[in-house]
């Protein structure tokens, strides 16, 4: 399958396809469409002298015309407006990171490789270039990638002259455009309800990310339909999972999941929703399941053997982080921790040659299966989030938001209070400890990185910053042979976080009251919400 990107004729064309073959399996099918900023590459090319070398623009490059000397990442002469080749970086989500510290340099375009590898990398490049929600804007200098052969060939042209002169040209459309999520319903003889859930839209041919996870979905489709159970199923495919935000946010990841349940919450949709389970970047039979702690013995009774579970997780760049931001428990399927998805993925080699989807998605369904079969509403509880969030090593005043927090549940419900708690202890950070760049989302993980932070202190200069995608950075310089005021300036930044952490559950908590006292008080009992016909 070639590239689909949200908002064009490709994602029309695989909507169409999807909504098929899922129409003889399910009891109704409803597509939400979504406003998104659409992206359209159109051409690229590299010019020496009188020949051209092909590449592909890196979104969100805009049309442009660039002339520079042609020079290495370590030969970069600051403010000379050079053109550099840039290898990506191990961990290729701090590609922005990277471009941003050439344009500061002077560099006026960047051409990305992979050296070592014979293979093509996309991922969006953003301004700014650290994970943020709020609104951003299209690299500020043109960001290209090209396969090993040009590579090669830019790098013999360039260790016999230095001083190449090339013209680096980019043609990209930027418009405002509908993107479609397809949303598919297996109605089951209970409330509750259990989102299933992929994308897309994906780069190259997506085999693994996520061709796997639609195919799970029709597999899922054709099993269910012979299961006799109460819980609802919502088959959901996702637009704009990698790049479509109106908004261009740093944090590209996820608008299509953002936008569709921010509709479901408007029209009260969610209350019955038990949790969500995630399928995206599974390139191989063995992966890891990242589920919230209270969902602990719905995977422990259905984890295939080789499969690994973990608790909490990281779930960057995935749609599970959406939903544990409005609060509903969510499981990630996902290899992106194994090393052989982590090469492939975002690459031209993710394709049915290195990628077995149909074996995967037949691994994935029964798992599916098996684990919604064991879905019991009553067995999905708070108390093992409490075990997860109530380590030693936390400072006080967090132990005392977790104590209020259990206490609320004779006032409010264990449900509500499992809600409110997700929603405020999840979020997205990254960690930056000089050249070193981490990314985390998911439960605690400005917290989590903060403790990382304080294991990889050295007794070298260090350069240290955490960005939250809720807004709040921090950002600090130490000098040598530091390392108790280092400690020190952490444990204040974790303060600080506990501090927002605790302003944050009180507003929910709060909110949720008053709303409980108004149902009481008008009468009517239960939790708010609407039910599908």
């Amino acid at each position: 399958m070639s590239e689909v990107i949200a908002g064009t004729r490709s994602e029309s064309k695989i909507i169409r396809g999807l909504r098929s073959q899922l129409s003889d399996h399910v009891d109704w099918i409803d597509v939400l469409k979504t406003p998104v900023k659409t992206w359209i590459p159109e051409e690229c090319s590299i010019t020496i002298d009188t020949e051209d070398f092909e590449c592909i623009p890196i979104p969100y490059s805009l049309t442009s015309e660039t002339e520079g000397y042609l020079v290495f990442e370590e030969n970069i002469q600051p403010g000379a407006g050079n053109i550099v080749l840039m290898r990506y970086p191990e961990n290729y989500f701090a590609t922005s990171i990277r471009v941003h510290e050439a344009f500061r340099k002077g560099v006026s375009a960047v051409i990305l490789f992979e050296k070592d590898e014979h293979v093509t990398r996309k991922i969006a490049v953003t301004d700014p270039p650290t994970p943020s929600n709020m609104p951003g804007n299209p690299p500020p200098i043109p960001v290209v990638t090209i396969d090993h052969e040009v590579f090669r060939a830019l790098e013999r042209r360039l260790r016999i002259s230095g001083g190449l002169k090339a013209t680096v040209k980019v043609g990209a459309i930027l418009k405002d455009s509908i993107g479609y999520t397809l949303i598919a319903g297996i109605n089951g003889s209970g409330e509750s309800e259990v989102h299933v859930t992929t994308h897309h839209d994906h780069w190259f041919q997506g085999e693994g990310d996520s061709i796997v996870g639609l195919k799970t979905l029709l597999a899922l489709a054709k099993q269910w339909r012979t299961v006799e159970n109460k819980v609802n199923i919502l088959l959901i495919s996702f637009t704009a999972k990698e790049l479509g935000s109106p908004y261009l946010s740093p944090y590209h990841w996820s608008w299509g999941s953002k936008y569709f349940l921010q509709v479901m919450r408007n029209k009260a949709l969610l209350e019955n929703t038990l949790y969500s389970i995630v399928i995206d970047s599974v390139h191989v039979n063995t992966p890891t399941v990242y589920y919230h702690p209270s969902l602990y013995k719905v995977v422990g009774e259905s984890l295939k053997p080789g499969w690994n579970a973990v608790p909490g997780g990281n779930h960057y760049s995935l749609d599970s982080l959406t939903y544990l931001r409005e609060g509903i428990p969510s499981m990630a399927i996902t290899t992106l921790s194994n090393e052989y998805s982590w090469k492939i993925h975002y690459s031209s080699l993710d394709n049915p040659i290195n990628v077995n989807s149909d074996s995967i998605a037949v691994e994935l369904s029964g798992f599916l299966v098996k684990t919604i079969l064991a879905s019991k509403s009553e067995e999905i509880t708070v108390n093992n989030l409490w075990d997860y969030v109530s380590l030693d090593n936390y400072p006080l005043e967090f132990k005392t938001i977790v104590a209020k927090a259990r206490q609320a549940e004779s006032v409010i419900g264990s449900r509500s209070v499992l809600r409110i708690t997700t929603k405020t202890f999840s979020d997205c950070a990254l960690l930056r400890i000089n050249d070193h760049a981490i990314f985390h989302a998911g439960l605690l993980s400005p917290l989590l990185l903060s403790e990382e932070a304080g294991r990889r202190i050295g007794e070298e200069e260090i350069f240290l910053n955490l960005q939250l995608c809720s807004g709040r950075s921090y950002s600090f310089f130490f000098a040598r042979h530091n390392k108790r005021f280092v400690k020190e300036t952490l444990s204040k930044i974790v303060d600080d976080i506990v501090s927002l952490l605790s302003d944050e559950f009180n507003y929910e908590y709060n909110l949720k009251l008053f709303s409980t006292f108004d149902r009481i008080q008008g009468g009517t009992g239960g939790e708010a919400g609407a039910n599908r016909s």
